[in-house]
């Protein structure tokens, strides 16, 4: 059956969108996660972060998902 998920996704270090990309490329290729779709990136300020951290890019994406939530977070840690 699946359920519907959402995700927020950000990177302020490195290639900021190269592992944005590289984070739903993973996802993509979980056996019971379909990416379904990804907002596009934003760039916001750094909040509470340490002096000097860079700017952020933020996005999410909608994911349908045939495994259990607590196994979805697993991948979610493990990619993050």
């Amino acid at each position: 059956m699946g359920q519907t998920a959402y995700i927020a996704l950000g990177s302020n270090v490195g290639d900021r969108d190269k592992n944005i990309a590289g984070a739903i490329a993973r996802l993509e290729e979980i056996p019971g996660i379909e990416v379904m779709c990804c907002a596009t990136p934003i760039e916001t300020e750094p909040v509470d972060c340490p002096p000097g951290a860079g700017a952020f890019l933020n996005s999410a994406a909608e994911l349908h998902v045939g495994i259990g939530f607590r196994e979805l977070l697993v991948h979610l840690m493990l990619i993050e």
